[in-house]
């Protein structure tokens, strides 16, 4: 029974107003429990009645019965959730699918790295014979007509120019070789085609090639006491790509050492006969390198794209925590019915841009800080160019170019689904770049990083870094600012649809306002 409600005054407070108080009802208690046999499940129910103490009762409730799992399992089946993939469509796609990927993209870094020193024989080596020829003017006249003779009116410049450049010769087919002998080119220009990359060597036979072959000879019939060497120069670029610059300057010292020993055998065999009054010591040809931007120290070659890949890497991660900002913008737009006002949604991108663009200065800052940290100075260490605050400065922008891309994938392919395209172009740039070895000595299909802004990233940090390959930098400049604006472009064509588009998936009732 329920308890009859009643009133109580209370005594009368000051202001004689007598307060009249009315107790809150009481309501049963209800408690259950459940007992289980074998095979049934039981409900037991007290319904207590706390207005009056001995008024409980308890019902007995019996539910469906239980249902009977005779299959036998292993204790791994009983303990570990397994799932048959194969039973399963979108499993079986989804593993045929990444398989798929996977192998693509294994084939194109092996296709890549593979025995890139097969792909030799395109890299482009120039060759500058500068030899003024021998100069008989103190020389006897048997030893002139002697080596007249023997080089058949030739120099030793051109002795050399048409044993390594004759057609299908190991040496000629070893190396991309480019005669450029009649162009006349001087020392320096030598130097500053290599510098603007048309090259990676020029072999540079010196003025007096010549005139130092005549050291070796001796008038009497004596071999001299004295060996004399023939300097060749080579002029590369270590800076522009440490590997295949190691390539090619092992090649060239490989093949003049074959040179000279076919050189030494053959040709100055009808000198040294027997019954000759003048004879000739074996010459060494020595390759001299001149190292137009050497590379410092190792791991110094791996900081211009160690530093792009940092700055690739922040825009992921910036743009993994950007979204909060930009799921919060959709909630907003929510309570505030503002979602079919143009505006708003291109509010919201921009705000996730300029968030971005914030977040991309520090990230530079700190790349270049580290940078500054191993080389123990802020001023040294870098193209003498340009300043610290340059260098720092154009690391903002690499990394707003990057940031870029980074929010146009967050937009329109959502937080949960933009790292994965990011990440697998990030492999394929690094692959492709001039981060581990050079396109020029790739594959073909390895070109099309040059589509892509990480290899100009690269390029650009190779000359602010190391003074190589400046000749490009407006190139670089102009391919990252197009980058850029065309992401940001794109971003905000796009933006406003894929806002609303994940508003109606947040919020469904919104989709009628």
């Amino acid at each position: 029974m329920n308890a009859a409600p009643y009133t109580q005054e209370s005594p009368a407070s000051d202001s004689g107003v007598t307060i009249i108080e009315e107790p809150v009802m009481q309501q049963p208690v209800i408690a259950s429990r459940e007992t289980a046999d074998e095979k049934h499940a039981l409900s037991v129910i007290t319904i207590a009645n706390p207005s009056t103490a001995d008024t409980t009762s308890t019902v007995e409730v019996e539910t469906m019965p239980r249902h009977q799992d005779t299959t036998k399992r292993s204790w791994l089946q009983q303990n570990v959730l397994t799932v048959n993939v194969f039973t399963t469509p979108t499993s079986l796609v989804l593993s045929i699918g990444t398989s798929i990927v996977v192998m693509l993209y294994a084939l194109a870094y092996l296709g890549v790295l593979w025995d890139p020193q097969s792909r030799l024989p395109h890299v482009r080596v120039g060759f500058v014979n500068a030899d003024a020829g021998f100069d008989f003017s103190s020389t006897p006249p048997p030893l002139a007509a002697a080596i007249t003779a023997q080089f058949k009116n030739r120099t030793m410049g051109q002795v050399i120019q048409s044993t390594l450049l004759a057609p299908d010769t190991p040496s000629r087919n070893a190396l991309d070789w480019i005669d450029l002998t009649s162009e006349n080119l001087s020392h320096q220009d030598a130097i500053d085609r290599v510098e603007r990359n048309e090259f990676w060597n020029i072999v540079y036979i010196p003025a007096n090639a010549s005139n130092v072959f005549l050291r070796n000879f001796n008038l009497d019939g004596r071999p001299s006491s004295k060996l004399t060497y023939m300097y060749i120069e080579d002029i590369y670029d270590q800076a522009r790509q440490l590997t295949v610059a190691s390539f090619t300057t092992g090649a060239v010292n490989s093949i003049f050492r074959g040179f000279g020993a076919a050189f030494n055998e053959k040709l100055l065999a009808g000198i040294n006969t027997p019954n000759a009054t003048v004879t000739v010591n074996p010459i060494t040809f020595f390759v001299s390198g001149t190292n137009i931007h050497p590379v410092r120290f190792f791991g110094l070659n791996f900081a211009t794209y160690i530093i792009c890949l940092v700055l690739w890497l922040s825009g992921l991660i910036t743009m993994g925590l950007m979204t909060t900002i930009y799921e919060a913008g959709l909630v907003r737009l929510r309570e505030f019915n503002l979602v079919g006002h143009l505006r708003t949604p291109l509010r919201i991108v921009m705000s996730v841009q300029f968030a971005s663009l914030l977040a991309s200065f520090f990230h530079a800052l700190t790349a270049w800080g580290i940078y500054c940290a191993f080389n123990n100075s802020a001023t040294s260490g870098f193209n003498p160019d340009y300043s610290s605050f340059t260098v720092l400065m154009y690391m903002w922008f690499i990394t707003v170019a990057f940031h870029t891309f980074a929010t146009f994938l967050a937009i329109n392919f959502g937080k949960d689904n933009f790292g994965l395209p990011m990440s697998l172009l990030l492999i394929f740039q690094l692959a492709t770049s001039s981060s581990i070895l050079d396109p020029d000595i790739m594959p073909p299909f390895a070109h099309v990083t040059y589509g892509l802004p990480f290899h100009y990233a690269v390029r650009s940090m190779k000359c602010m870094l190391l003074s190589s390959s400046c000749h490009d930098m407006g190139k670089n400049t102009g391919v990252l600012t197009a980058w850029l604006v065309g992401m940001v472009a794109l971003t905000l064509l796009t933006g406003r649809g894929r806002v609303v588009a994940r508003r109606n998936q947040m919020f469904p009732e919104s989709k009628t306002q």
